[in-house]
């Protein structure tokens, strides 16, 4: 009987143990610093464990400026493949020509430009877009572009996300927190972007997303394009490791308000930018 004891005293004393170093195995895990790959695949498989180590051990330039970079380039090397098929190219020129028709329209109601001249300039144009459309130079320009826009858009929704957060839930979390946990959840898009880019290759068509909209060739300046055009799983994807990252780091157990806010702002300015696009149509290049 007293061995008997002594046996399952010894196994509940090395279970404990077994616990014990589980228990700190992830503490030291949450206490280093991830590096790129170990983010780039956590955020894949565990979200959560990612967010925990930004809370912990802050944010450095390159923890948010690298995503930003992937998904520059990536879009950038998807539109430069996807231009490399005629038949996509001229889809892509043809979609500009017709976005910029209000433009030339409106060129008709200035008394110092005449029918000719107004003619004169959709033909620059049209060259211009054959020309340079799909060329290394407008990549090159583009990739310096994209990097700018994006970089402003991340700084600008992360500064919104920690003042909400801030005013209304009364998160501790910082701004370079938020900012993190935006950029990780950045890394999402670049599986976006390989997906319509093989989409577009495979139906051959100039695709920008992997929405609905985009998928079945609807006009997205339409309102039901608009709609189908928020059926994205890649963006609603973003938006919900965006929601659990704002919970994470703002230690909440509550992540409805959370997803409340992510998903109503994003409808809110969804709608917002759909009735910018519809009132100067070539801003639909830049976005939304």
């Amino acid at each position: 009987m007293a061995d008997l004891n002594e046996n399952q005293y010894d196994e509940n004393k090395t279970e404990i143990t077994e616990n014990e170093e589980e228990v700190l195995e992830e503490e030291v895990l949450e206490e280093e610093s991830f590096g790129f790959i170990d983010k780039f695949i956590g955020i894949f498989t565990e979200p959560v464990s990612v967010f925990k180590n930004i809370m912990k051990n802050g944010v450095k330039f390159s923890d948010w400026f690298v995503p930003i970079i992937f998904v520059a380039v990536f879009a950038i090397l998807a539109n430069y493949m996807m231009l490399r098929d005629p038949e996509i190219k001229a889809q892509f020129v043809e979609q500009q020509m017709t976005r910029m028709e209000k433009m030339f329209d409106s060129m008709a109601s200035n008394p110092n430009m005449t029918k000719k001249d107004i003619e004169a300039t959709k033909e620059k144009t049209l060259e211009s877009l054959e020309k340079n459309s799909g060329s290394l130079m407008s990549s090159a320009f583009g990739l310096l572009g994209a990097l700018i826009v994006i970089t402003l858009i991340v700084l600008l929704l992360s500064l919104y996300f920690f003042l909400c957060a801030k005013l209304f839930f009364k998160s501790q979390a910082g701004y370079k927190e938020v900012l993190g946990v935006y950029a990780s959840s950045m890394y999402v898009s670049v599986l976006g972007i390989i997906a319509y880019l093989i989409a577009g290759m495979l139906l051959t068509k100039f695709m920008q997303g992997f929405d609905v909209a985009s998928l079945i060739g609807q006009d997205k300046s339409t309102f039901v394009g608009f709609l189908l055009s928020r059926l994205d799983i890649f963006t609603i994807w973003f938006y919900i490791l965006l929601s659990i990252g704002l919970a994470t780091i703002s230690n909440s157990e509550n992540r409805g308000k959370f997803y409340g806010l992510v998903f109503g702002s994003w409808i809110g300015w969804s709608f917002i930018w759909h009735l910018v696009v519809s009132a100067v149509p070539f801003l639909a290049n830049f976005g939304g």
